[in-house]
């Protein structure tokens, strides 16, 4: 698991529909729905807690959440790679 470090988790407000998937999702209940211009959004409350598992991420129905690594991590055969769910698209 990456060290707190090592990404930071991406909440796109414009997408996210407000729909809390993702609250439920986070096991260490690190987030929640906050209104941001009159509409409901996912907020991150503690990023130094965050583990980056990537729970939130892969309950986001819209592509909103994003955990994005700040350094290469090693693929498969070694070769560099940013670890993203919406790389290579």
């Amino acid at each position: 698991m990456a060290s707190r470090h090592d990404f930071t988790l991406h909440i796109d407000t414009h997408r996210c529909t407000g729909c809390g998937w993702c609250v439920a999702a986070c096991p260490l209940d690190l987030l929640s729905l906050s209104t941001v211009d009159r509409r409901k959004t996912s907020t991150l409350h503690n990023t130094k807690i965050c583990t980056g598992c990537r729970q939130c991420e892969a309950k986001c129905l819209f592509g909103a959440i994003e955990v994005r690594f700040k350094r290469p991590v090693a693929g498969i055969h070694g070769e560099p790679y940013v670890q993203s769910r919406h790389a290579g698209c």
